[in-house]
């Protein structure tokens, strides 16, 4: 082709037909930059098809680890339940004077219960590695910022926090007025206070249940305001992802 073309130049020239030989050569510079704009614009094109292939395999792993994660937050909030419902509980037979004594004996275990709550941050972490500006969506991008970096260390906060209030307060509380059994039957260890009317009469330990039952609601509201954010993600992703349908189960 080079050849062909030099080849027209050159009669042109060897017919001093010099007004057509510098048409021919805007001609030819012409070509050439035409030929070399759409070898960029398909070479873009292959770049843009290969950003959003990555995209797309991106937001499918963060959309299955945010799946994983609302699963877990429902599991833990049904714990929370448990643990509100036994703080409750306990609290009511001491201002009542009335119950299940054996009833009431069972809801300790629960109010010591420790829970941490871990989130999937893998997929996320990798996506900031190669640059967050892979979102192409400024909404999207914006929330799951929000989500990993403030949303997500907040309720860890939270859960730190609490744990610490049991490992300070209510345990060692327990441990100095509470009778320990072994349960036999491999259900851990089981707690009832050594003298529950003497502890009835005083309000250090209905100070640290209510104290306990506080706590356990800001969880709780905080836990449900997260799962809230990681519905509309997931949902928003749905919508705008093809996401395999086996992440959708």
């Amino acid at each position: 082709m080079i050849k062909f073309f030099r080849k027209i130049r050159y009669n042109l020239m060897s017919e001093n037909k010099t007004g057509k030989y510098f048409k021919y050569a805007i001609g030819e510079i012409v070509l050439v930059m035409v030929g070399i704009l759409l070898a960029l614009q398909v070479n873009n094109w292959n770049e843009k098809r290969k950003q959003d292939r990555y995209e797309r395999e991106m937001l499918i792993d963060i959309y299955s680890s945010l799946k994983s994660d609302y699963n877990r937050c429902q599991n833990v909030l049904s714990t929370l339940n448990k643990q509100f419902i036994a703080n409750d509980s306990i609290i009511k037979f001491m201002e009542n004077k009335t119950g299940d004594i054996t009833t009431i004996n069972d809801y300790f275990n629960t109010t010591s219960i420790s829970y941490q709550i871990d989130f999937q941050i893998s997929a996320y972490e990798s996506l900031k590695s190669k640059g967050l500006d892979i979102i192409s969506n400024d909404s999207l991008r914006k929330s799951l910022i929000n989500l990993y970096d403030y949303a997500y260390p907040r309720i860890l906060n939270k859960f730190s926090n609490y744990n610490i209030h049991l490992r300070n307060e209510w345990r060692p509380f327990m441990i100095n007025n509470f009778q320990f059994k072994i349960e036999s039957d491999n259900n851990g260890i089981s707690r009832h206070p050594i003298d529950f009317d003497k502890l009835n009469s005083e309000t250090k330990m209905e100070n640290i249940l209510i104290l306990n039952r506080a706590l356990i609601v800001n969880k709780k509201n905080n836990l449900r305001q997260l799962m809230n954010k990681l519905e509309n993600i997931l949902e928003f992703i749905r919508k705008t992802t093809i996401v395999d349908s086996s992440n959708n189960k």
